[in-house]
């Protein structure tokens, strides 16, 4: 599979432009990576841009099945977020690649012993490269109370990936809270004390010093 420039669809300019992940542009020119695949079964990046500075990067459950050209609640939800804290684009990850617009059908994936297909080929390679791209001061965990596997948490919560991780809120299960019933003017601030209180849940869990 050839790595090639795919559009993405501005929503305030009404213009499409070539987008390509930060981290898969600069370090992986040569490899087969795309933000999504040929059959649109899975999709491993959105990202949308309106400037030239920092994107605030968001790791959710699963990817739904819009399409590139348009905005679901959760992707104009995220933009809302990051422009009221001074970013100049987004960039959505999950920890499983597989299209869907019911999560519960990836939960059935993994009842049934499929983790490797609702994951997707390439989803744990760039999970890794996620958390070295220079562009992403922040990343947003965000993927709710849905069940999870091991393999890809301990690929995102890892000891040295704590300084960047950030949250909105913590669900009553302790984890990362969804966009969805998160305020548009939730303050940093108040993100900053729900971190530091995740932090200590994730350190405790996986018993980090």
């Amino acid at each position: 599979m050839e790595f090639l420039p795919s559009t993405d669809f501005d929503i305030h300019t009404g213009k499409n432009h070539v987008v390509f992940s930060p981290k898969l542009k600069d370090c992986h020119e040569d490899n087969d990576f795309q933000k999504d695949d040929d059959c649109h079964t899975y999709r491993y990046e959105l990202k949308r841009t309106w400037g030239d500075g920092k994107v605030l990067c968001f790791i959710m459950y699963n990817p739904s099945t819009s399409r590139e050209n348009y905005s679901d609640w959760t992707t104009t939800h995220c933009e809302t977020i990051a422009r009221e804290w001074g970013y100049d684009g987004i960039a959505l990850y999950n920890l499983y690649a597989k299209r869907s617009s019911d999560p519960s059908k990836i939960e059935e994936l993994l009842q049934r012993g499929k983790e490797a297909e609702a994951i997707g080929p390439h989803n744990i390679e760039i999970l890794e490269q996620v958390f070295n791209c220079d562009q992403y001061d922040k990343i947003v965990c965000a993927w709710g109370n849905r069940t999870c596997t091991a393999e890809v948490l301990k690929e995102v919560l890892q000891e040295d990936h704590l300084g960047k991780i950030c949250v909105f809120r913590t669900t009553a299960k302790n984890q990362p809270h969804h966009p969805r019933g998160i305020p548009n003017n939730i303050s940093k601030s108040d993100s900053y004390h729900e971190t530091e209180r995740y932090i200590k849940v994730v350190k405790k869990r996986y018993k980090f010093n």
